[in-house]
């Protein structure tokens, strides 16, 4: 199995495909901006550096399956707007999960973009 995986750590904005065939999935964990983000009630995206939305369009310009780690306080909303702002004539199926330590504590959410995440 291990032949069929690879991983790149690379500029993901500035990312061309070297491999010239289709990639199956994009995980990533954007910056959150420093510990910061504990400080308010709910995260804003539109403070992420780089910018989300770029993140969000060159992620589905790489693959049509997207796995987001993100603050457990991001405010799902304005990440639906995102996604309808990026894409305004696709619909997107999304799933969100929590991460959650031993200490039962919300760590943050894992957001699961595209058709491979599809549940009948």
């Amino acid at each position: 199995m291990k032949e069929k995986i690879r991983f790149i750590n690379n500029d993901f904005l500035e990312f061309k495909n070297p491999f010239g065939e289709n990639i199956d999935l994009v995980f990533l964990s954007p910056p959150w901006g420093g510990s910061s983000y504990l400080s308010e009630g709910v995260y804003d995206l539109s403070k992420m550096k780089p910018d989300f939305k770029r993140i969000l369009k060159k992620s589905f310009e790489i693959s049509k399956n997207v796995i987001l780690f993100l603050p457990r306080s991001t405010d799902l909303n304005q990440l639906c707007d995102y996604i309808d702002t990026v894409f305004p004539s696709k619909s997107t199926y999304l799933t969100v999960e929590s991460v959650i330590y031993e200490t039962s504590s919300i760590l943050g959410i894992i957001i699961y973009m595209g058709p491979l995440f599809m549940v009948f």
